[in-house]
């Protein structure tokens, strides 16, 4: 893949990079621990909304539903963040979906999104470096909208982490 970096007060940066892609089957698993962020559901100011440790030996389902009542954009992240000296694995089932002001359609949508990828078994594995972050999901909601999603993270390998889901300016 080409890649490009530059904007103002950066160095200009291009490169090729290698990204390694395999298609490995792997079989369906059960959430093991339900962590629901939803309270506060409606969000009045940038604050973590809600934070829980996964580990290896837990297989996690995460649903997040929350709408903007601030005077402002928001920025809603759900990231995992590992604190440990050793890389760590996910397995990652997505289902997410855009923002709406409609509570119930954005809901309805990231529950027939994550079902659609659980069914079919479709998934991505990714890595958190040691001490370090992902972030699986980024949306910016204005006043009004809602954010709503569920993801199921299976560890595979490292030391226990955090799930954040936090609202930011």
């Amino acid at each position: 893949a080409r890649i490009k970096i530059e904007g103002p007060d950066y160095i200009t940066y291009s490169s090729t990079v290698t990204v390694n892609i395999k298609n490995q089957m792997l079989g369906y698993t059960k959430p093991d621990i339900l962590f629901y962020s939803n309270n506060p559901e409606s969000v009045s100011e940038p604050q973590i909304l809600f934070a829980g440790k996964t580990s290896p030996d837990k297989e996690t389902r995460l649903l997040y539903h929350h709408q903007n009542v601030s005077g402002t954009k928001l920025r809603i992240t759900v990231e995992v963040v590992n604190f440990s000296q050793t890389p760590s694995t996910y397995r990652l089932f997505p289902g997410d979906t855009g923002v709406n002001v409609d509570t119930v359609v954005v809901g309805y949508t990231a529950g027939r999104s994550f079902l659609r990828n659980y069914s079919r078994n479709v998934s991505i594995l990714d890595t958190v470096p040691a001490q370090s972050r992902i972030i699986l999901v980024s949306k910016v909601i204005q006043k009004g909208e809602t954010a709503s999603g569920i993801l199921e993270l299976a560890q595979m390998q490292g030391d226990n982490n955090y799930v954040i889901v936090r609202a930011s300016i």
